[in-house]
C-alpha cells in the first residue's frame, strides 16, 4: 500500500471505529462535504491544517495518523 492509499485508509478507519459518516467528518476538517469526498479520493490533496484537525478528533499524533501507527 502506497502513502497516499495508507493516508485514506487511516482516515476511513478511524472515521469506522469512531462512527463519523463523511458529512461530520467534513465539519470536523472544516470543509464541505463535495470537498471531502474529492479529498478522500486524493489523500495527497489534505491540507496539513485539516489533517491536524482529524489527528485531534482521532486522539492521534499527526505522524500516527498519517504513518498508520496508532489505535487501530
Amino acid at each position: 500500500m502506497g502513502e497516499k492509499e495508507r493516508l485514506g485508509a487511516m482516515i476511513a478507519g478511524y472515521q469506522r471505529m469512531y462512527g463519523i459518516l463523511d458529512e461530520e467528518m467534513a465539519v470536523i476538517m472544516r470543509m464541505s462535504r463535495q470537498t471531502f469526498m474529492k479529498r478522500k479520493k486524493q489523500p495527497e490533496t489534505y491540507r496539513v491544517e485539516e489533517l491536524l484537525l482529524a489527528a485531534k478528533k482521532f486522539k492521534v499524533t499527526l505522524s500516527e495518523l498519517m504513518n498508520g501507527k496508532g489505535k487501530q
